[in-house]
């Protein structure tokens, strides 16, 4: 482990003065998926602590929403971002920090321009700090872009996780995960709690009941492997829904197992499988509402995707082109 070299003491805190602790996330909003919602989650729970003195700081692009709830005990400060958005550098965000004088700081993730403002707050200014991975730490994260990410950990995030008081990980796989690379700091297994409604919807209709994959779209979330476990167990009664952003054009590849799929567990020799954003919502720049993937298969052959942006003439319309052409990409095999 790195030796902690600590130019400055942290902020003296009297007895009757509240504790400041900033909640860093190198993404917010929709682009912060999951991570976004967990330390939110987290931060509006702190909230009910006395004497806790919050703020969550957030990298955003130009423009990015983040939507804040009504009844957030904390300050969002949005500190916006340069490209590559995969870095996340925020060149204000030291400034930030330095005028905020936390008594402890919060990482949430990995990789990003915020872990390395973070861990030198700990190094040059003693501030505590704890690092949550979310799951970034695990041998599968690890594997994707591994060969940017052996990079980037010798150049700098070894050490930024070095410079980390504690770890706070959800389970005790992942606090394995943490021991597997060398972190010996003290690690609290803490799960994300989550908000229960008061009531649950009364199902109303006899159709099938419906298994929900809500995650983002990412080889790393092992949509893949759900697709075929899925195929092989086919309870009755029962369909699956895999709804999330996509991230990396993940989606082809989830298209192309589903096809592939239905082939393999079933006596058909033609199959063709759609998804995509039907709306209403749920579109972006680069991914619009509209925007729908095919794969198309045959026993025996090659599995081909297609890329169709459809007008966003409401969610019915999207649906009912995207049917027409999965039907007419059949007819070119039947015909051909």
């Amino acid at each position: 482990m790195i030796s902690v070299k600590t130019t400055r003491s942290p902020r003296p805190r009297t007895s009757n003065e509240s504790l400041r602790v900033v909640h860093v996330t190198g993404a917010t909003g929709r682009e912060g998926a999951g991570v976004t919602a967990a330390v939110e989650g987290m931060v509006a729970g702190l909230g009910t602590r006395p004497m806790v003195e919050l703020s969550l700081v957030g990298i955003c692009r130009p423009g990015e929403a983040w939507e804040a709830r009504a009844d957030f005990p904390a300050r969002r400060i949005r500190v916006a971002c340069r490209p590559p958005r995969i870095f996340s550098y925020a060149p204000g965000l030291q400034r930030l920090m330095d005028d905020l004088r936390p008594d402890i700081v919060h990482q949430h993730g990995i990789w990003q321009y915020s872990g390395i403002v973070s861990a030198r707050m700990r190094e040059a200014r003693g501030v505590p700090l704890i690092v949550s991975p979310h799951g970034m730490l695990a041998p599968r994260a690890m594997a994707h872009r591994a060969s940017r990410k052996r990079l980037a950990w010798w150049l700098y995030q070894r050490r930024a996780l070095e410079a980390a008081d504690m770890f706070h990980v959800t389970s005790e796989r992942e606090r394995d995960d943490v021991r597997a690379l060398g972190l010996r700091q003290p690690v609290a297994v803490v799960p994300f709690g989550i908000d229960v409604p008061e009531a649950c919807p009364i199902r109303t209709n006899s159709g099938p009941l419906t298994a929900l994959f809500l995650s983002r779209i990412h080889p790393i979330k092992g949509i893949l492997d759900l697709v075929q476990a899925w195929g092989q167990v086919r309870p009755a009664g029962w369909r699956l829904m895999i709804a999330g952003p996509d991230e990396c054009g993940h989606t082809a590849e989830v298209a192309a197992a589903m096809a592939e799929g239905a082939i393999h567990h079933s006596r058909a020799h033609l199959a063709v499988s759609i998804t995509g954003i039907a709306g209403p919502g749920g579109g972006s720049a680069d991914k619009p509402v509209g925007l729908v993937h095919f794969a198309r298969t045959e026993r025996g052959g090659a599995t081909l995707h297609h890329e169709r942006r459809f007008e966003d003439t409401g969610r019915a319309a999207i649906r009912r082109a995207a049917l027409d052409h999965a039907l007419r990409l059949l007819e070119e095999i039947i015909l051909k």
